[in-house]
This record gives structure tokens, sequence and C-alpha cells, in this order.
């Protein structure tokens, strides 16, 4: 990939596990730490995205905010209260029922670095982890349960990552990202 000069591409080593959804789970980690340790007064803003994506169409300056948050294309057409949120008690993600507005994709989410370092220092993957729990959507469950209680400056329709696994509504009339089709039984870590 050729870049301009003022443009500089960060790879950051992970860990490898077995699981997806251990590495999926570990990305909030990563996160916080290099906000700590390499990019806290480096850059503004800062978007997390899943690395199998494509895109369709530009995507501007509209993202640029304090905390931004996709709604889940998976939860978009569903009333509100049959959301997927994590229910357990037991789990730090979980949402009490009755609770709830959008259901956020953790696909694309993001803002000011000291917001994304809010989102991503909070331990309670870490936390249900240790305690034997995996909540319903990985580290999607924990993003949604911050997300409720701090909500984001921005909301991103579904256009912003549509899954190709769904059919799309007349309403979303633009797909800016969108879902690569996988099977996940195929992939090695």
């Amino acid at each position: 990939m050729k870049l301009a000069p003022e443009k500089r591409l960060f790879i950051i080593p992970v860990q490898n596990y077995s699981r997806w959804q251990d590495i999926s789970m570990n990305q909030m980690d990563i996160i916080s730490n290099h906000i700590r340790t390499h990019w806290g007064y480096k850059v503004d803003y800062l978007y997390s995205m899943y690395i199998d994506i494509q895109m369709f169409e530009h995507i501007g300056v509209e993202i640029i905010d304090t905390l931004v948050g996709t709604i889940s294309s998976w939860q978009y057409t569903k009333p509100w209260d049959s959301n997927s949120y994590e229910r357990r008690p037991e789990s730090r993600a979980a949402i009490p029922s009755g609770e709830g507005d959008f259901y956020y994709a953790a696909s694309f989410y993001g803002g000011s670095v000291s917001e994304v370092y809010k989102l991503t220092c909070f331990k309670g993957v870490t936390e249900d982890r240790a305690n034997g729990i995996e909540a319903k959507w990985h580290k999607e469950s924990h993003l949604n349960k911050h997300l409720l209680y701090h909500k984001p400056t921005c909301l991103l329709s579904p256009e912003y990552y549509w899954d190709e696994e769904l059919i799309r509504p007349h309403i979303i009339r633009v797909k800016r990202l969108s879902s690569v089709c996988k099977d996940l039984k195929e992939v090695r870590f």
C-alpha cells in the first residue's frame, strides 16, 4: 500500500489464539494498551474497524466526533426490546431487561482518543473471563454496555457496516462498508 509522505501505517502484533472469539475479546485491551503506550498524544481520533470488510462508498469527516457508534445491521429492523443484549446478570456486559436503545456493532466504532481509551480500558471482558463467563456477543456485548451509559455523540447508520448475509431494506440506500463473506470454521489464526 502506498501512503502519502505524512501518513503512517501502524502494524500491531497480536497474540495467536486458537479461537477467533479470544482474539476479538482481547482487541479492546490491545487498543487501550497502545493508546497508553504509543498513541495517547500522537493522534486526535482513533477508529476500530474489522479487517474483513469491503469499502464501497466514501467515508469522510461525518464520522469525526467525540464518540462514534454504528447501529448493527442485524438489529436495525428489530424492535428495540428484542435486541441481542447480554442479559445474564453475572456478566459485566449485562444490560437489564427493559433497558437499551440501539444495538451497536463492534465492527466500526471510534472517536477522540480519550473517549476510545475510556471505552476500551473497561475491564468487563477480563472480569468475565476470570469468572468463567463469556458474554453473548463477546466484545460487542461489552461495547453495547458502555455505549448504553456513555451515549455516542455521533450515531452512524448500518450503511457504515452492512452484513452481506442480510437483505438490505430500501431505507438503506447506500452501503459504505460491508462484511466479506467467510466461513469461520475455515479461518486459521
